[in-house]
């Protein structure tokens, strides 16, 4: 089961609209996931992470999120679902709904509750494992103080089920561990999208990222650089990534901004966070937004 040929490249951690009564809009979601699955410079999704607000949805919600995207044409591109972050046995649970709709694997962040030690971390995700799912590991600071580590990667690597991992901690040191030592082996995603270039070089797999919401094309497009050699024009994008992002995440409302975004391009409906700013967003602030977009 290990190392899935599908499961690398760009994925988006696609939002997730909501109404102002806080409410989903699972029509919107379904639309959104499909517009992103529909882009050639787009190799799959990332859901119900920290961009899609996880932290505010509880079990039913996710459910229903699942089970929405398990209706989504795919086109032979993965979907992954985070079903961590809750009471393990609803973990399980909804790691197990992933794997009963067909959905590629399922991603699972390590609770707080959980001891730093790995034999600890290992015996959390026993329990994963044994509904036969693949599952690849979420370190997010978002949501936990787990930090990743090539130990915990090595203790993981006895479950035939962990496939990968994302890491958004921004600590290059334990990634570049991670990727020269088991790169071969499990998929490993940089999570932090300034430091995709810079993954590439020790052997990262793929990327994702709030931005990817709006430019996915410029990530893909520092991939395609990188692997024919034009240096100087990977460094280029990269930094327009970096200005992009900083751009999109000013006034902590990159959510908001993703999810007018769409609205406005006919895909959903529902532009309300639970978690960061909503914000109306000025025919002037639109416009610097859509300079920014890269589909």
């Amino acid at each position: 089961m290990r190392r899935m040929k599908n499961l690398k490249g760009v994925l988006v951690p696609m939002v997730i609209p909501m109404f102002e009564d806080s409410g989903l809009d699972l029509d919107g979601t379904r639309r959104l996931a499909e517009r992103f699955l529909s882009l050639s410079s787009v190799n799959g999704l990332f859901a119900l992470g920290a961009s899609s607000e996880f932290m505010h949805q509880p079990f039913e919600e996710r459910k229903a999120l699942i089970e929405v995207l398990a209706r989504v044409e795919r086109n032979e591109k993965v979907i992954t679902a985070h079903t961590g972050g809750l009471p393990q046995e609803q973990v399980i649970e909804l790691t197990r709904l992933v794997g009963k709709l067909g959905l590629d694997a399922a991603a699972v962040i390590i609770p707080n509750d959980v001891p730093q030690q790995v034999d600890a971390v290992k015996g959390y995700f026993q329990k994963i494992a044994a509904t036969g799912i693949p599952f690849t590991v979420y370190w997010s600071p978002i949501a936990s103080g787990h930090t990743p580590s090539p130990e915990i990667v090595e203790s993981l690597l006895g479950f035939r089920q962990f496939v990968g991992l994302k890491d958004s901690s921004r600590n290059m040191v334990s990634f570049t561990d991670i990727c020269t030592r088991y790169g071969q082996t499990i998929s490993a995603f940089q999570g932090v999208e300034m430091l995709h270039l810079a993954s590439l070089a020790v052997g990262s797999t793929g990327v994702v990222g709030g931005g990817l919401n709006l430019y996915p094309g410029l990530l893909a497009a520092i991939t395609e650089a990188f692997r024919s050699g034009e240096w100087e024009r990977a460094r280029t994008l990269q930094r327009k990534v970096n200005e992009s992002w900083y751009s999109l995440a000013a006034g902590k409302a990159f959510r908001s901004i993703c999810k007018q975004y769409w609205k406005g391009q006919g895909i959903l409906e529902g532009t309300y966070c639970r978690e960061g700013n909503n914000i109306s967003l000025s025919g002037e602030r639109m416009k610097e937004v859509e300079r920014i977009v890269d589909l």
